[in-house]
């Protein structure tokens, strides 16, 4: 599996990479190796997680304390995996981050690059969505 991540596409993360957008977001090849932020989504109810609205069906969060889990940053995409794992969830898909599923559930991680759950093609993907924020060139 290669994996994918969505998040932010600010100025600093657009600096040495051969991006290419796609309607409001932007791709580029990444590896397993890096290090970025996690955030978690569950297909069943988990208490205290952010409820499906919207076009969203699934729960999700950045922390939850009543798990022992706290804000996960710079982590390895095997890391992330299992930070979702040990609270009964999973990494979340590209669109369920296109969707805000997750969004605005703590950790400042709204404007980070986030791992997916998605596979790559040919190579790791980085998906991030543009905010609007800075100024990007295509």
């Amino acid at each position: 599996m290669v994996p994918m991540i969505e998040g932010c596409a600010c100025v600093s993360n657009l600096v040495g990479a051969e991006w290419i957008r796609e309607t409001n977001f932007w791709h580029a090849p990444r590896t397993t190796d890096e290090l970025h932020e996690v955030r978690c989504c569950s297909d069943t109810e988990i208490t205290g997680w952010k409820a499906p609205a919207n076009a969203c069906s699934v729960w999700g969060e950045s922390d939850d304390t009543s798990e022992g889990w706290s804000c996960t940053s710079n982590a390895l995409f095997s890391e992330a995996q299992d930070v979702c794992a040990s609270v009964g969830a999973r990494l979340c898909t590209r669109q369920e981050l296109r969707d805000s599923c997750a969004t605005a559930t703590g950790c400042g991680h709204d404007r980070d690059m986030l791992w997916t759950s998605d596979e790559g093609v040919a190579g790791a993907v980085m998906w991030a969505f543009d905010l609007g924020v800075g100024t990007t060139s295509e």
